[in-house]
């Protein structure tokens, strides 16, 4: 009994020494080395031909080739040292040259040769002994019975089956397929060869890349001199949503919606799950004199909380109009799903009057209030147009950054970047002295939120104003740290951060209009805006 136990233990060791043992390449066959020389290896591991180029270049002698005798390599692939003697006798040369031990590569197509020599060289009036050592390669001419792996992958932001892949003989022809989603679209293949067909004599790496189809948003307005229409983005990527906010010029004011945004109320439209080339219309009316005229701001211009928490900031309402505007209001978009509130500040921001209640506003006089958003849903850097009005007046021309709030909701408190800007003339605007002058902003932002890795852009809102934008992280007293076009950094909770965006000319005016030539500093995290400020910028 003992005796049978010890048998079973014997082969239970020698299937798991076969089991786990690995798969022996294949590498028999015909080989050239990086030198070009040729040599070969048979069914049974035998290398023969092996031969190497020694460069001299003494006493007359360029180089010369020693060859090696057959090697027989072991199971594992590996071989062994092998030394060849040199002697000549025109010109006198004697030595060696010594093979080092190695081991083919697990894919049987490459191999690692080392080799080193000592030589003594004597000729009329010269003599050179010297030694060295050299390391080349060696790679195997495909055979027939060779496999390689196709690998078929996809990339891109669109969406898409791919197929093809799998193991073939050598130089089978192969052809990788891509089918595009409905809404996406096949961009390209890397490498450009897995387009076709092509003879597989290679591992090969095939990756199409797919994009979302974008779609334009053709826009109209009534009048045509009634005002603008933006909307962000457009194109807009299949699937997705964009934001179109009108904006009515001085005498005018937003009437309604055609087209795709028909039935949304306010000046915001929002396109959502967009599949096709959309077209819309905003219809603006005459005001003329006849009504009051006031307009908005709002600071700061972007936070970040978690759902069911406030984001509050604050605004002012400014009446241009001739009599005193008549129970001034702030309204969110209905198409915010959120909880909303507003209250009224003196000059201090200090609360004051009843929370939720219109106020009168006098001729030329400014009010202040302080809103709070509660987002009931997620959002992601939604940028809202929010509502100014009176009884007497049409609401307040919405210009992005200007009184529109971006706002990010998560399940989780995000980073929240409580940012605010400064211009050398303390009123908001960068004045560059020329066309091609120089100017910049100073921001400093507080992490009221949780800490997070944060990254700040610079902009121009999409205006392609003619500026160019450095932005810089400083310290606070204003000295460089690091410039470039965004820069990223972890910002632990409650730390203060310091950024420049350094503003030049490129040659061609920009007219004062705080309303639209705007410059943008972005902070995002997780792809989501956390906060932002903006300044305006004029070569007036």
């Amino acid at each position: 009994m003992k005796k049978n136990k010890i048998i079973y233990y014997l082969l239970a060791m020698v299937m798991m020494v076969f089991i786990t043992r690995p798969a022996q390449a294949d590498i028999s066959g015909d080989w050239t080395t990086a030198q070009g020389q040729t040599f070969s290896v048979s069914e049974t591991g035998i290398i023969s031909g092996l031969k190497f180029v020694i460069d001299v270049n003494y006493c007359g002698v360029q180089s010369f080739i020693v060859t090696f005798p057959n090697i027989q390599t072991n199971e594992d692939e590996s071989f062994p040292g092998s030394s060849v003697s040199v002697n000549n006798s025109s010109p006198s040369m004697s030595g060696s040259v010594s093979l080092s031990p190695g081991v083919f590569s697990a894919s049987g197509f490459t191999v690692s040769l080392g080799y080193s020599y000592n030589l003594t060289v004597t000729s009329p009036g010269c003599a050179y002994a010297g030694a060295g050592s050299r390391t080349t390669s060696a790679t195997r001419t495909p055979k027939p019975t060779d496999t390689f792996t196709l690998t078929v992958l996809k990339a891109g932001n669109g969406q898409g089956e791919v197929d093809g892949g799998g193991t073939y003989l050598y130089n089978t022809e192969v052809t990788p397929t891509a089918i595009p989603a409905e809404g996406s679209t096949l961009v390209e293949w890397q490498p450009a060869k897995c387009s076709n067909s092509f003879f597989l004599n290679e591992n090969t790496v095939c990756t199409a890349t797919f994009a979302l189809k974008k779609y334009a948003i053709d826009i109209s307005v009534s009048p045509g001199s009634g005002g603008q229409v933006s909307c962000t983005p457009n194109p807009i990527d299949h699937g997705t949503s964009s934001t179109c906010i009108a904006s009515p010029n001085e005498g005018f004011s937003f009437s309604s919606w055609g087209g795709d945004c028909s039935g949304h109320s306010g000046p915001s439209c929002e396109l959502e799950n967009v599949s096709s080339d959309q077209s819309i219309e905003a219809n603006f009316i005459y005001t003329g004199e006849e009504h009051q005229l006031i307009d908005a701001a709002v600071l700061p211009y972007a936070r970040a909380v978690a759902i069911n928490e406030t984001a509050t900031a604050f605004a002012s309402v400014i009446n241009n109009g001739l009599r005193d505007a008549i129970n001034c209001k702030i309204q969110l978009p209905d198409s915010i799903s959120a909880l909303f509130g507003y209250q009224t500040t003196d000059i201090n921001n200090n609360l004051i009057g009843t929370p939720d209640t219109p106020v009168d506003i006098p001729v030329g006089a400014t009010q202040g209030f302080v809103f709070g958003i509660t987002p009931t849903n997620a959002m992601s850097s939604r940028e809202i147009p929010l509502i100014f009005d009176c009884d007497n007046a049409y609401p307040a021309p919405s210009h992005p950054g200007l009184n529109t709030f971006i706002l990010t909701a998560t399940d989780s408190i995000p980073p929240d970047m409580l940012a605010i800007g400064a211009t050398p003339s303390n009123d908001g605007v960068v004045r560059l002295e020329s066309t091609n002058g120089i100017g910049f902003f100073a921001t400093a932002a507080v992490n009221i939120g949780a800490a997070g890795t944060m990254t700040a852009t610079a902009d121009d809102g999409d205006k392609n104003l003619p500026v160019l934008l450095e932005l810089c992280e400083t310290d606070s007293a204003g000295n460089w740290i690091i410039c470039g076009n965004d820069l990223a950094r972890s910002v632990p909770a409650g730390q203060t951060v310091y950024y420049s965006v350094f503003v030049t000319g490129t040659g061609q005016p920009i007219g004062f209009d705080p309303a639209n030539n705007r410059l943008f500093l972005r902070f995002s995290a997780n792809g989501q805006t956390v906060g932002a400020t903006n300044v305006a910028v004029t070569t007036d």
